[in-house]
This record gives structure tokens, C-alpha cells and sequence, in this order.
């Protein structure tokens, strides 16, 4: 393996087994200092917001905020991840607690909120959240990043629509870096020198995810993508260790809630 993309949750392992080689890429001076490690072990080339994705042909009345999806209207119809092996997962429960009074330094809210999702009944269980699942109406309403929101709705043709919830959402930012141990290290200083460069940040902004770097998207790209007073307020990660030992917070919490 010469090159890698993970989410930010999975950056502080890299970091502790010293798995990423030392890189500062040829755009590294136009990418936000929160973006990027100071050492070069990393950089994001693209984030992602956490959304509602709603069937619209399954849910009428579209939730708008967090806890519009405790509403007794949607029984058995939020599907989500498993917050210990998901980016996605991890993400909404600090969006919910973002929503409800927390935030990287007190996740508690958000883990408390969705235990009352799941004893409300409408967190289904048992559903793998995917395009087929979406496809096949299992599920009304998905708790995914826009960009997959996006995607799986090109994917499947349903009439599913993205929605960022009012009272909060979380960045996550999604990090590429070069193996310690790459057998192409130069191929892959080249790779990682396009993601990062104008036309590498266009071509992820045709898939949905939002570029890392303020770059000018043609204005075809910017129609199919959510305009930014849609996104309300947006909570990127504060720093690494403080975001690490939230994940950590997280995860140990949903031990609690869900069991082994």
C-alpha cells in the first residue's frame, strides 16, 4: 500500500504506530492549519457533513433538527452505524451532543440522546446501512455524511433528500497520507500532490465531498452540491487529542448503552 484515506477518528493510531510517512504536499501552505498535521504525516483533502437522508416516498413529513427523529411518526425508521467501527456513526453521536448542550469535551448529551432514540423504538435494528438497505426501503431515514447522501441517491434513483439538521452537525474531515512503508513513495507523493490540487479538490467536489482547500468550483458542480446557508453551524474537529479522546468517550459510552 503506497497511500491510504481514513476518517479523522482513525488519525491518532496512525500517529501512535508511526504508520504515515512525512510529507508536506505541494498545496501544503493553502490548506488550513486544522487541516493538516504540522509534521506532514497527513493532510485532508476533503470533509464531509453528518445529514439526515430521507425517503421521501417513506417520510412525509421530513424531519428538520435532532430531535425531530424522537417524534412517535418515526417508529422503527432511523437506521445508523455502530459508533465502534463507524466514522459515520461516531460523528452523529457528537453531533447529538452538539445539538443538545455538549460537544467534544462533554459527549454525554449526545450518547444520552441517542439511548432515548433507541428506546423510543425508532432506531432500527439490525439493519446494515447501505446502498442496498436504502434501496430496498429499510431505510426511511439514514444518518450518513452528505456526500454519501448524495451518492446513494444517485445510485438507486429513489427520491431521497439531504438534510442538515438545524440545531447542529459535525466536519469530520477525512485524512490521506503516505505509508511509512510505501514501495512507490514518489507515485504516491504525485497522488496525494493531485487530491490536494485544484483539480483534485474540483474532481472530489463532483462527488459530493466538500474540498478541504477554498477553491473555485465551475458552477455546474456548485448547482448539484447543498448551498452553504444550508449547513447552519458545523463543528470541525478542535484538535486531535481532545477529538481522540472524545471518540474514545464515545465508544466506551456506547459499550454502556448497547452492551458487547
Amino acid at each position: 500500500m503506497d497511500i491510504a484515506d481514513i476518517g479523522y477518528d482513525f488519525v491518532a493510531p496512525l500517529l501512535d504506530n508511526n504508520l504515515a510517512a512525512s510529507y508536506k504536499n505541494a498545496s501544503w501552505d493553502k490548506i488550513p492549519d486544522g487541516f493538516k498535521d504540522k509534521d506532514g504525516r497527513w493532510a485532508s483533502s476533503y470533509w464531509g457533513a453528518i445529514s439526515f437522508l430521507v425517503n421521501t416516498d417513506k417520510v412525509k413529513d421530513a424531519p428538520a433538527t435532532w430531535n425531530d427523529l424522537l417524534k412517535p411518526a418515526y417508529k422503527d425508521m432511523v437506521c445508523s452505524r455502530d459508533p465502534r467501527v463507524s466514522t459515520y456513526a461516531t460523528a452523529s453521536v457528537l453531533a447529538a451532543a452538539y445539538a443538545n448542550g455538549g460537544g467534544e469535551r462533554d459527549v454525554q448529551p449526545g450518547l444520552d440522546w441517542f439511548k432515548k432514540l433507541r428506546d423510543s423504538g425508532n432506531l432500527r435494528q439490525g439493519v446494515v446501512l447501505n446502498v442496498a438497505s436504502v434501496q430496498k426501503g429499510e431505510c426511511p431515514i439514514s444518518l450518513v455524511y452528505d456526500f454519501d447522501g448524495f451518492a446513494k441517491r444517485d445510485a438507486t434513483g429513489l427520491p431521497l433528500q439531504v438534510i442538515i439538521p438545524k440545531d447542529g452537525t459535525v466536519g469530520m474531515l477525512f485524512a490521506q497520507y503516505i505509508s511509512a512503508k510505501a514501495p512507490h513513495p514518489n507515485a504516491a507523493k504525485l497522488a496525494i500532490n493531485y487530491f490536494l490540487s485544484d483539480e483534485g479538490q474540483v474532481m472530489l467536489a463532483q462527488g459530493y465531498a466538500h474540498p478541504s482547500r477554498d477553491v473555485k468550483l465551475p458552477a455546474d458542480v456548485e448547482a448539484k452540491m447543498l448551498p452553504k446557508s444550508a449547513y447552519g453551524t458545523i463543528h470541525f474537529p478542535t484538535d486531535l487529542p481532545t477529538f481522540s479522546a472524545a471518540i474514545k468517550k464515545i465508544v466506551d459510552g456506547w459499550n454502556a448503552i448497547a452492551g458487547p
